[in-house]
């Protein structure tokens, strides 16, 4: 088979790419290795003008980032898969760059797409945008209890807490500290940005979360990635689910809409922009009515 030839200056612009400095929840450490993935991920493109490199390595860098936000690995198979474009592209907000047909075309380079998988009207699978089941949480919960290793006690029990109590990503959980935590009458909440409802049945779980950091940031701030490091904890576990801070989430949001939360309270809550933002979640939902009202039917 023929390979395309690179383009000197397009190979220039490839190793002098750099994402700007300081970017959102992002270390040093985790900046030079969103930028060694953009580069391995992009460079099948090399043989392209200099000009139309920029593209691609402007939807790489934003795929990528959005990955090891929500903890998942940083490798060309997990974030450039199938699923996992499907799961970025379907959360994209109604008027934002379209990033479909670079990022289709990087997956396909790699190797890692089907051949109908691009096909408009595809439903991403659910995994990425799936609650866990109760015994699950139960499993993860018991799990992380069960730790010796007080640190990793602290640390995993926190971010369940946060992720499947309160819904905070993981942008938002740096900087989160036990002050933050208040009392709405007979409610409990806590400030990220937005006030955040804490479910009833994570109320004791955050409590005693709090108490092994009453001071300081609830989780600790690191060169290491806190959110890689907690999936590698479970992973391979036996009877216990692997930490996902993506289905953390979606367990608050499909519980909220479950107990009948209204979309104003879901929105502030949840910290969404839009209702288009919920769709992802809607087939988990028991509440047939709510679901049906969600979804503009009849």
């Amino acid at each position: 088979m023929k390979r395309n030839r690179s383009r000197p200056e397009t190979l220039e612009v490839l190793a002098n790419y750099r994402i700007r400095s300081g970017a959102e929840g992002l270390t040093k450490r985790d900046e030079r290795r969103v930028e060694e993935l953009v580069r391995a991920a992009v460079g099948p493109m090399a043989y392209v003008r200099r000009n139309s490199i920029y593209p691609y390595l402007r939807d790489a860098t934003e795929l990528v980032q959005w990955a090891q936000q929500r903890g998942y690995g940083l490798t060309l198979e997990t974030v450039f898969s199938e699923d996992l474009v499907w799961a970025f592209l379907t959360q994209r907000p109604k008027g934002s760059l379209d990033h479909s047909a670079h990022l289709w075309r990087l997956v396909r380079a790699h190797g890692a797409v089907s051949p109908s998988a691009s096909a408009a009207g595809r439903t991403p699978r659910q995994v990425y945008q799936s609650p866990y089941a109760p015994d699950e949480m139960a499993a993860l919960l018991e799990f992380a209890q069960s730790l010796t290793n007080e640190y990793r006690r602290a640390t995993l029990l926190m971010l369940v807490a946060l992720g499947a109590g309160c819904g905070i990503t993981r942008q938002r959980v740096r900087g989160v500290r036990a002050s933050d935590v208040h009392l709405h009458g007979d409610a409990t909440y806590i400030a990220v940005g937005h006030c955040a409802k804490v479910l009833p049945a994570f109320v004791e779980v955050l409590a005693a979360a709090c108490t092994h950091r009453p001071e300081g940031n609830l989780v600790p701030s690191g060169r290491t990635n806190v959110t890689e490091r907690c999936a590698g904890w479970t992973e391979g576990r036996r009877g216990v689910p692997v930490y996902s801070t993506d289905r953390l989430r979606a367990t608050y949001i499909v519980a909220l809409m479950d107990e009948g939360a209204s979309l104003t309270e879901l929105m502030a809550w949840t910290g969404l922009k839009g209702c288009d933002a919920l769709e992802p979640y809607l087939r988990f939902v028991k509440v047939e009515a709510l679901s049906c009202s969600f979804a503009g039917r009849p």
